[in-house]
């Protein structure tokens, strides 16, 4: 497995990292993933990526987490990512999370952050029903990066947020993180 990073100082949860990246992370958890990615043949780029997931609502470990999700990098493959999904944490009900990355760094959790809630779709940090189907799409649509869930707009990310550089994508990857 790989790790995770704290993010104290915006959220004090912990950050879900994609598979491949080391160094971060309390040194005493462990993480555990399942993973599956497409990657574009070279010189490839998509204009986004879709995902379906039953909604899970597995029990913990103190201070652990759960989480099923689709993420996104930028076509430069800089560890600069988009991610969307469910998650579990101290054993409350399943959530919808977004979180992004830029250049190896991770920013921050749903709302705020440069995330623009726009549309009528479910919205980070809703409440999610156990069982359940969710299908999250990240797709770039006029120079923002669109979350759909269940097919309708939920918001964006605007390009600006990477300065213009991620636009399109040649890698997406879906997997399950146990913390």
């Amino acid at each position: 497995g790989s790790a995770a990073t704290l993010d104290s100082a915006r959220t004090g949860a912990l950050v879900p990292v994609p598979p491949g990246m080391h160094g971060f992370g309390p040194a005493d958890t462990q993480y555990f993933y399942a993973a599956g990615e497409v990657q574009e043949p070279s010189g490839t780029l998509a204009n986004g990526a879709t995902a379906t997931f039953t909604v899970e609502h597995p029990k913990q470990v103190p201070n652990g987490h759960s989480l099923a999700e689709l993420a996104v990098e930028d076509p430069a493959m800089d560890y600069s990512y988009i991610e969307a999904g469910w998650i579990v944490q101290h054993n409350k009900a399943p959530r919808l999370f977004i979180f992004w990355w830029l250049q190896n760094t991770p920013e921050c959790y749903d709302q705020g952050c440069g995330y623009v809630q726009s549309g009528n779709g479910i919205q980070p940090g809703a409440k999610l029903k156990t069982g359940s189907s969710i299908t999250l799409t990240w797709q770039h649509i006029d120079g923002d990066w669109w979350l759909i869930v269940n097919g309708k707009k939920s918001g964006y990310y605007p390009d600006s947020q990477w300065s213009g550089a991620f636009d399109q994508t040649g890698f997406a990857q879906t997997f399950g993180e146990v913390a």
